[in-house]
């Protein structure tokens, strides 16, 4: 995440907004949520229901690189563990909505569950999920 979001400062974008790619039905009001959070925060972050982000975006002027070391990725804590080291770092900090990030066969029936009858069934995701009979075992 961190060479992302320093090869897109490079790049001349600033703000800087990483989305999970574990995270394939996140609505479009939240991306807008998080341009506007960044216009008054320092660092945006979405919670993950794990304890982890399925989003993190910032400023240049006030990117701490450090939000990336001594995180216990993988685990319950990473959110805390980002949180604390930005309030160390005098960051502010805006939270988005908290969402599922998808991260196990649970999670994975949860998202077909959730979008089977909607509109999000005509992504290219859920196409993949059809085409290689992921569905029927979650739908029973």
């Amino acid at each position: 995440m961190y060479h992302s979001i320093t090869q897109a400062f490079t790049a001349g974008y600033d703000p800087v907004v990483l989305i999970g790619s574990d995270t394939p039905d996140l609505p479009a009001p939240i991306l807008e949520q998080a341009y506007t959070a960044l216009e008054s925060a320092d660092v945006i972050l979405g919670p993950a229901l794990d304890g982890g982000y399925y989003l993190v975006g910032c400023n240049k002027n006030r990117f701490p690189p450090a939000m990336f070391t001594g995180i216990p990725w993988s685990t319950s804590d990473v959110l805390t563990t980002t949180l604390h080291i930005l309030k160390h770092h005098h960051r502010t900090v805006a939270l988005l909505p908290t969402h599922r990030d998808i991260d196990t066969p649970d999670d994975l029936a949860d998202l077909i569950r959730r979008h089977h009858k909607t509109a999000f069934k005509s992504s290219h995701t859920f196409t993949y999920l059809v085409n290689h009979h992921l569905m029927e075992e979650h739908l029973r």
